[in-house]
């Protein structure tokens, strides 16, 4: 438990994203959703609170608080 997301704020909203989208494929690949259903109630507070920054079309995120992280390594 605390290795996850203790807060829907933080400073680097990207990696709630990150936390989340590992979870997912934690799943498709382990076919053990058993094992992530505690994680349920913060995956969906990290996602409604993403909710209140889409654009007016639905499809992008505009303004989210904290930093935009980018990786600083390499392509």
């Amino acid at each position: 438990d605390n290795k996850d997301p203790k807060n829907i704020w933080n400073t680097i909203p990207d990696f709630t994203f990150h936390w989340i989208n590992s979870i997912s494929e934690y799943i498709e690949y382990s076919d053990d959703a058993d094992f992530v259903a505690p994680y349920y109630t913060k995956i969906k507070l990290g996602m409604d609170w993403f909710e209140l920054f889409k654009d007016r079309d639905d499809k992008l995120l505009t303004s989210v608080p904290g930093w935009n992280f980018m990786d600083w390594s390499p392509f």
